[in-house]
């Protein structure tokens, strides 16, 4: 659904106060499920920008994580991971231990 832009404008600030109100923050599952989307795309390209080449196996693993944060500890992992295989791995172990 295609909001006008004031409209969308009007609806942002309502939320926003609505939110502040209530002291929560509403989000929606298409919202979840972008920020996800998002999460892993970041995810796959730090791995190929510092290692070269990423194996369809593992950018298949990572689409199917929609945990917010775990993709968001993941990104920090594959920034920070010495190996390819060493991420692989951690990623197997964390899936073995649920």
């Amino acid at each position: 659904m295609l909001l006008r832009n004031q409209l969308d404008l009007n609806f942002k600030e309502e939320l926003q106060r609505l939110e502040a109100e209530q002291e929560m923050t509403y989000i929606t599952s298409i919202e979840r499920i972008g920020r996800a989307q998002a999460l892993q795309e970041s995810m796959i390209e730090i791995l190929q920008a510092r290692f070269h080449q990423v194996t369809p196996e593992l950018i298949e693993i990572v689409k199917k994580i929609y945990d917010l944060d775990r993709l968001k500890q993941l990104v920090i992992q594959a920034s920070i991971t010495g190996s390819i295989s060493e991420f692989e791995q951690q990623l197997n172990q964390e899936n073995s231990n649920k």
